[in-house]
């Protein structure tokens, strides 16, 4: 959504200076010109500095409007071709919307039918009328192609008339009118066979007699010779400047060369001071590893050590352990047997009659003691303590 926003912003600093073709209005209200062209579900609005690329979900609708060609091409169908004020409004028209060829175009049909109908109007055997004619066509800016088509007409009903032979390029040489061009031809040439039969000799372009040609030619030979020494002094020169920064750059090399002979020995100086350390230290890590090997050996010695001291303990303990459950089935064997002769015991004591037992004078007849099939308080709190103690 913010690159569509960046865009209509754009597209809207641009909409002064934009193409006039179709509108296409937003659903914001915001409206931009420019040729429409739909490409999915996106429209490519092109405006004079670029194009604008719209989804059509922010188009509201698009106004089609001709483009200002279109509508030059429907004006010109509609315009008549011979009249000269609908083709000039025509031409100011297209230099109003920046249409500068189809302008030029049109000033030229313009200028055809001006020349046209001036044309019919003139008179073809009057010679003085068609050179006024063709001084008009030359001020008014028409090519010199139409120009010379009516001098040479000048020139046909006229072959004295001068002013239009000059405008032609051509001049009166012996009776006859020619080129000038081919009037300077023919002068040369006779100039040049009248100073060969005078004996001179064309050097350059100049008659000279023969000395004074052989003369410039020595002279000549003379400068280019001069020129050539003054070019291999100048080379020498040149050469002596080379040999001499050469030099400079070999002494500055040799510099060089030492200060890279002194850098690379204090490099393998430090070089082999790192070896000897490396080596060192490849001693000392040789000498550790040896000591971590045989504390490892011990280690694992020692854990050993362990693993059978730890199977002792263990061993030791399953025998307390098997010596502690043979005490408690003793003891509880023993109390079984204890509790057995007990009620033995009291079986017996309640099996004799009640005359024989002895008779406590101090205690009541209905106290504990006396209570037979019932246990006193002291014998309860004994077999609560034993069980107990069991329990442990």
């Amino acid at each position: 959504m913010r690159k569509v926003t960046l865009l209509l912003a754009a597209a809207l600093l641009t909409l002064p200076g934009a193409v006039l073709g179709d509108i296409v209005v937003l659903k914001n209200g915001s409206r931009m010109e420019g040729v429409v062209s739909e490409h999915g579900n996106k429209l490519h609005v092109a405006l004079n500095y670029g194009h604008v690329v719209l989804p059509k979900s922010l188009v509201d609708h698009v106004i089609i409007c001709d483009t200002p060609r279109q509508k030059l091409k429907k004006k010109l169908a509609a315009a008549d071709q011979n009249s000269i004020e609908q083709l000039t409004s025509l031409q100011q028209w297209c230099a109003e919307n920046d249409l500068k060829e189809e302008a030029g175009k049109i000033a030229l049909k313009i200028g055809r039918l001006v020349l046209g109908k001036k044309e019919t109007r003139l008179d073809m055997k009057d010679a003085g009328a068609i050179f006024d004619f063709a001084l008009w066509c030359k001020r008014s800016g028409y090519p010199d192609s139409v120009v010379e088509s009516y001098l040479w007409k000048v020139v046909s009903l006229k072959p004295e008339h001068s002013t239009a032979r000059e405008m032609l390029g051509q001049g009166r040489f012996r009776g006859q009118w020619l080129k000038k061009t081919e009037i300077a031809g023919i002068r040369r040439a006779e100039y040049d066979k009248e100073m060969r039969l005078k004996g001179m000799v064309k050097y350059k372009g100049q008659w000279l007699i023969p000395n004074a040609a052989s003369c410039l030619k020595q002279m000549e030979d003379i400068e280019e010779q001069r020129d050539d020494l003054d070019r291999d002094r100048q080379h020498l020169e040149d050469d002596r400047r080379d040999a001499a920064r050469e030099r400079e750059e070999v002494a500055a090399a040799r510099s060089t060369l030492y200060f890279e002979q002194n850098r690379l020995q204090r490099r393998e100086d430090v070089l082999e001071r790192t070896a000897l350390r490396q080596a060192a230290l490849a001693q000392r890590l040789a000498f550790h590893r040896d000591e971590l090997a045989r504390l490892r050996l011990e280690v694992d010695r020692l854990k050993d050590e362990l693993e059978r001291e730890k199977e002792s303990l263990r061993e030791q303990r399953r025998e307390t352990d098997r010596e502690k459950h043979r005490l408690q089935q003793l003891r509880c064997r023993l109390e079984c047997e204890w509790r057995q002769l007990r009620q033995a015991k009291k079986k017996k004591n309640d099996c004799r009659p009640v005359t024989d037992r002895p008779i406590n004078p101090k205690k009541k007849i209905g106290s504990e003691e006396h209570t037979p099939g019932r246990q006193s308080s002291t014998d309860r709190e004994r077999e609560a303590s034993r069980r107990k103690r069991v329990r442990r």
